[in-house]
């Protein structure tokens, strides 16, 4: 690049602007800028001017400090866009469309919102543990500055990219434990609700069917079932009642009904299914054992809001609603590229009961729907 020199009187800001015009016009990201000792030699001022004028640069997110590789040009800010992250393979069978119609969502209120949005697909199957990000095109866009703002559903943050967008004040929001952003459902306070329930329905002999994973969630969640029913006056016994099976595995829900109910010294009363993607294959289990719901077992299951799916019998859903979580974290997505805080970093949504009634129970003239909603009380 040819250098005019300018006076040694101006700021550090005239500085900036100078060197701005400059990568603006000759660099392209990723290119290496001369050292802070040769850019002031330059220019014809002294290394500690040139250092503050890095300085606004950099905050600016136009440059950046690289460990052993110097200052390196970034992509310019207009040309950034949100970048959604969904490390689930929400295409597999086993998945779940929770995240899939989040995603719609939240890139339909980005579209109308005129802000540029890109997604970023990972291939996790459901259930499967990772240790490093599977999606190189997200880590790239991340370390090449492309991203006005994260948003990670289903992704916990790994390889250091999280760190990286904090640095350069790129906001990222995500799940409640691992962003400093977060919205999302208690699945815990959900459990709590659905044994709550069966407790209100008569059962003395609940048992859960939850996932697998590793997760201070599913701690809480047995905790909470072992204490509510002692609340109650019974004696649980978690290593009998709760079984932990992976949502990607196909049957495995089945498998535990049958364990339940074939296998087990006392048959159950009532059954709570902790999650939406195990309750088609404990329906089936359900059906193939011909047992009579609700006269011998009584069902609570965690579900989606309007998923168009028909249950034999009748059951009562934990429904948590994907468009309501869409829409809270755009607001404080955007809420946080506009340099604001949000009212609240972590945003805990309410999940509702709904009395799900067969088409068989109703006049057929009519809808299905449920009979009774309310919110879960935080």
């Amino acid at each position: 690049m040819h250098w005019d020199k300018i006076p040694r009187v101006l700021l550090p800001q005239q500085t900036a602007e100078r060197l701005r015009a400059k990568i603006l016009s000759q660099c392209k990201p990723g290119d290496l800028l001369d050292s802070e000792t040769v850019l002031a030699k330059k220019l014809g001022v002294s290394v500690a001017t040139m250092r503050s004028a890095m300085q606004i640069l950099t905050q600016e997110g136009l440059v950046e400090r690289r460990q052993k590789r110097g200052t390196i040009v970034l992509e310019p800010p207009t040309n950034r866009h949100v970048g959604i992250l969904l490390e689930l393979d929400i295409v597999h069978p086993r998945a779940s469309q929770f995240y899939m119609r989040v995603t719609y969502r939240l890139r339909k209120r980005f579209a109308d919102a005129q802000i540029p949005v890109k997604l970023y697909f990972g291939d996790v199957a459901p259930g499967e543990d990772i240790a490093h990000t599977t999606c190189a095109d997200f880590l790239k866009a991340a370390e090449d500055n492309k991203l006005s703002a994260a948003i990670g559903l289903a992704s916990t943050p790994r390889d250091g990219w999280l760190e990286t967008l904090q640095k350069r004040g790129v906001p990222a929001v995500g799940s409640l434990e691992s962003y400093p952003y977060g919205v999302g459902f208690d699945m815990a306070l959900i459990a709590e609700a659905g044994i709550k329930r069966l407790l209100a329905m008569g059962c003395r002999k609940p048992v859960m069917i939850g996932l697998d994973w590793q997760t201070r969630s599913n701690e809480l969640q047995d905790q909470i079932f072992c204490d509510t029913l002692r609340s109650a006056g019974l004696s649980p016994d978690a290593t009998r009642q709760i079984r932990r099976v992976n949502s990607g595995q196909p049957g495995a829900a089945w498998e535990a009904v049958r364990d339940f109910w074939i296998f087990s010294q006392e048959k159950p009363d009532g059954l709570l299914v902790a999650d939406d993607t195990l309750l088609q294959d404990a329906v089936l289990a359900l059906l193939e054992l011909g047992i009579k719901v609700p006269q011998e077992l009584k069902v609570v299951s965690h579900t989606n809001k309007g998923v168009q799916f028909f249950y034999p019998f009748p059951l009562t859903c934990l429904e948590t609603d994907p468009e309501e979580m869409a829409d809270s974290v755009f607001d404080m997505c955007t809420t946080l590229m506009r340099g604001q805080s949000p009212a609240q970093a972590r945003r805990l949504l309410s999940a509702t009961i709904s009395d799900y009634l067969p088409p068989s129970s109703v006049v057929i003239s009519q809808k299905p729907s449920p009979t009774k909603n309310y919110e879960i009380a935080q």
